[in-house]
């Protein structure tokens, strides 16, 4: 995706990063984890905050907490921390799936 390798390289590309949610949002369902993952971090290294495409981005994520790898996991809580956004059902998927109980 797009969104991943501009702050890759360095690249802050505004109208893109404005445009991007309004025509990202309806395809959520289609990402895969490693996409919402990698979408997430994006607009985190950008600075680049939508807090209510983070949120969409968030639910997808959650459903598909199954498919993430350490590397999403890691990608996927910069971006929340950066943003501020905390998420305890988010929180508490992490721990089920590693295996932390409580």
């Amino acid at each position: 995706m797009t969104a991943w390798a501009l702050p890759t390289v360095g690249h802050r590309d505004e109208v893109f990063m404005s445009a991007m949610p309004v025509g990202a949002k309806p395809k959520l369902t289609d990402f895969t984890a490693q996409a919402l993952a990698n979408t997430a971090w994006a607009l985190a290294t950008l600075g680049y905050r939508d807090e209510v495409f983070m949120r969409a981005l968030l639910v997808e994520a959650k459903l598909k907490l199954h498919g993430f790898t350490l590397a999403n996991v890691s990608q996927m809580s910069f971006a929340l921390a950066k943003f501020n956004i905390k998420d305890a059902e988010f929180a508490r998927g992490l721990q089920a799936r590693r295996g932390g109980g409580k």
